[in-house]
């Protein structure tokens, strides 16, 4: 890979979370469910949270 391909892509950082069992299962699930992977599911639901409150999808109830 050359310098100009390696700038292209975005940096990735890892972060490492313990969760309770029962909110590892939810979270499990909900990404089964949407046919992703946990990796996936939980970037995609951080992103979400962290949207302008204008720009979030369906409010929470």
């Amino acid at each position: 890979m050359d310098k100009k391909q390696a700038k292209s892509k975005p940096e990735i950082r890892m972060i490492h979370i313990r969760l309770p069992e029962d909110i590892h299962k939810k979270v499990r699930v909900r990404a089964a469910e949407a046919d992703v992977t946990i990796q996936d599911w939980v970037l995609e639901a951080i992103q979400e949270h962290l949207k302008p409150s204008g720009e979030k999808g369906e409010q929470r109830q």
